[in-house]
């Protein structure tokens, strides 16, 4: 995922320009943008999901509500 990049670092000391090799990890941003949509992905998936139970409760729900009411209606 993360990958080892040599950047050019200029640090002045007594106006003299001295260049460093610094080893910095650095995400690759084609990386980052994939991840980024997984991310979408994966929200709207577990939205999609919530939703689906959620409309499945009720409907469950409505069901055991008539079946109860019939059961009453049907003893006396």
């Amino acid at each position: 995922m993360k990958t080892l990049q040599y950047r050019n670092y200029e640090s002045k000391y007594d106006n003299n320009i001295k260049e460093k090799k610094i080893i910095v990890e650095v995400e690759d941003e084609l990386k980052k943008s994939n991840m980024s949509e997984l991310n979408k992905i994966q929200i709207e998936y577990l939205y999609l999901l919530c939703c689906y139970f959620i409309f499945f409760f009720i409907i469950q729900c409505i069901l055991f509500i008539k079946i109860f009411f019939f059961q009453i209606k049907k003893s006396f």
